[in-house]
């Protein structure tokens, strides 16, 4: 499959497919052998068997991607198990007899009935009281830590060997502290985001008491999109919800933290321009205004050189509303310059601090 879609790497549900499949093959015997019971019963805790196992290869990046538990994931599959393969059976059965009247449309119908049954069964399941635990942060590196005290229990429980307690322990011990550093930097309220959505622009401006979005007009209408991708971190971090500034060439703002007049904004003691277009290039000036970030937006024609001779700046962020043609080559411009340029499209949100 990679070497035909090597991009399947990077998909989370070629990791989830792989991982649920691994963790199957390797931990449904041993979670099966851990109780007896007579049949039919046995079949009942077989199906329980593959659901824990798989459960526990998908849980750390599950966690990790979508943020949320499914708590009834043992009932879902009860469900789910014995009418996925019924489906697969049955969609198999009718792609071969088809062309063959009557017993193509009797399977064609129990297909429908079939797929129908487990959508409205998962359905009813996911819509019960407490179905789902949200809200749940974790970063790149607790995940893998996630499946590292998975497999030291597991070898533990197998082995018998204290080595790979000790290991449990000291996983359990890094994870926690990870956990302690985490919310040790939220407690520094003044921070800007630079937001990394694919073709839009969203800067964050947070501090005590505000919490100021800034984004183009299509993400504005988009609110299913900024509550995928941006209010997690609100929910996650403890801050209010935002209020919306739509990008514009001549937005003004002020409140006792952040003033916003068209190109610049000033926030805390900190001055940032925010370009979207090259005609700032067309001023002329006696004097280098200094700014201590610059954010690139919306791919304006410009030239950095030109920009340092109205502008004094060390560093520049280029959004993810740009092309990534344009972000490279600005990229170089600065490289050659011996500026700091960070892609946000690249390396992730921008987090800039503004105030300890």
């Amino acid at each position: 499959m990679l070497l035909f879609y090597p991009a399947d790497l990077f998909s989370v549900g070629f990791w989830l497919s792989y991982l649920a499949v691994i963790a199957i093959v390797s931990l449904y015997p041993l979670i099966y052998r851990l109780i007896y019971l007579p049949r039919p019963f046995n079949k009942v805790w077989a199906l329980l068997s593959v659901s824990i196992a798989a459960q526990i290869g998908t849980m750390p990046i599950g966690l990790y991607v979508f943020h949320q538990f499914p708590n009834y994931f043992l009932l879902t599959n009860l469900l789910a198990i014995p009418l996925a393969g019924i489906i697969l059976y049955l969609a198999m059965a009718l792609f071969l007899f088809n062309s063959i009247g009557i017993v193509g449309k009797i399977l064609g119908k129990a297909l429908a009935l079939s797929v129908k049954i487990l959508w409205q069964g998962i359905h009813f399941i996911e819509n019960l009281p407490g179905a789902t635990s949200t809200d749940i942060y974790l970063t790149f590196g607790q995940m893998l830590i996630l499946y590292g005290l998975f497999i030291s229990f597991i070898l533990f429980f197998v082995q018998k060997n204290r080595r790979f307690a000790f290991y449990f322990v000291a996983l359990a011990i890094v994870f926690q502290l990870i956990n302690i550093e985490k919310k040790i930097s939220l407690t520094i309220p003044h921070r800007m985001i630079v937001y990394n959505i694919p073709g839009h622009t969203a800067i964050n401006f947070i501090s005590p008491g505000q919490n100021i979005l800034l984004v183009d007009s299509s993400l504005a209408q988009d609110k299913n999109k900024i509550r995928n991708t941006i209010l997690p971190y609100w929910k996650y971090a403890g801050f209010d919800d935002a209020g919306f500034l739509v990008l514009n060439r001549d937005s003004v703002f002020t409140t006792s933290t952040f003033v916003m007049k068209k190109n610049l904004i000033s926030f805390f003691d900190r001055k940032i321009l925010l370009l979207w277009d090259g005609k700032i290039l067309e001023n002329q000036a006696d004097w280098r205004f200094p700014v201590d970030l610059v954010i690139i937006c919306y791919n304006p024609f410009l030239k950095i050189s030109a920009l340092q001779k109205l502008f004094s700046f060390r560093n520049i962020i280029l959004c993810p509303s740009n092309k990534p043609f344009r972000n490279l080559s600005l990229s170089a411009q600065c490289d050659s310059l011996g500026l700091d340029c960070y892609n946000v499209s690249q390396q992730g949100a921008f987090i800039y601090k503004v105030k300890n």
